[in-house]
């Protein structure tokens, strides 16, 4: 697929708190490979022309850049940018460092290192017709909410999980971010949500886990094997 018009936001700002590790999250290795690395090359498999942004941590910027260049990676059309306050301002980051208005953007975790080209390519042709898709996956488990200090059944079947990546027209999504930032906001569907635009959905991929614990990372080792 031609990478004119394509391009992808690979947001990598998160600082690995919940891993309990000095190294944020996305630079811990899979058989020797950070997570962030297998999350770019897959794009790059997509398409090596693809146009890629991968936002940072500050505090790592220096440390990621040496981590493309040892994995050959720098001469790609890879841009690294700093990135912000949150998520909101990181993803705004991106987008303020990319002059394409045209066109359709991803946005993506860097921690779901397992997605399959066959989602990045559904994601991008569809988004084509659709301007704002977001791949989600059905509950397995049952749920209750928790309000009052009483717990009540919900129907799963009326909720899913989000993943990314989320795909956007380019010019749709420049718009949303140029909103002031929302506490509501957690992803880059509920900012151009904010606009009274309608969200489609996708069906996603249950191996496209968001790598967040330790037992995550050896669910994600058996994935990328299978890769």
């Amino acid at each position: 697929m031609e990478a004119a018009n394509k391009q992808v936001i690979i947001v990598a700002g998160g600082s690995g708190t919940r891993m309990q590790s000095k190294l944020p999250k996305q630079f811990l290795t899979i058989n020797d490979v950070p997570i962030i690395i297998y999350t770019i090359q897959q794009f790059l498999n997509f398409n090596d022309k693809i146009k890629i942004c991968v936002v940072i941590n500050p505090n790592f910027y220096d440390y990621c850049q040496s981590l493309l260049a040892e994995h050959q990676l720098n001469n790609k059309n890879i841009l690294l940018i700093k990135g912000g306050e949150t998520r909101f301002h990181s993803v705004q980051n991106g987008i303020n460092a990319l002059d394409n208005n045209n066109g359709i953007t991803a946005v993506h975790d860097a921690v779901r290192p397992c997605l399959s080209l066959q989602l990045i390519t559904k994601g991008f042709e569809l988004a084509q017709k659709q301007q704002a898709l977001i791949p989600v996956i059905p509950l397995k488990d049952s749920i209750r909410q928790i309000k009052d200090n009483n717990t009540v059944a919900l129907n799963r079947n009326h909720y899913c999980l989000v993943q990314t990546p989320q795909f956007y027209n380019t010019s749709l999504l420049n718009k949303a971010y140029q909103q002031n930032f929302n506490s509501t906001f957690t992803d880059s569907a509920s900012v151009v949500e904010a606009l009274n635009h309608p969200i489609t959905t996708m069906e996603g991929e249950t191996s496209n886990l968001k790598i967040t614990t330790k037992i995550d990372l050896l669910i994600a080792a058996h994935y990328l094997k299978a890769q």
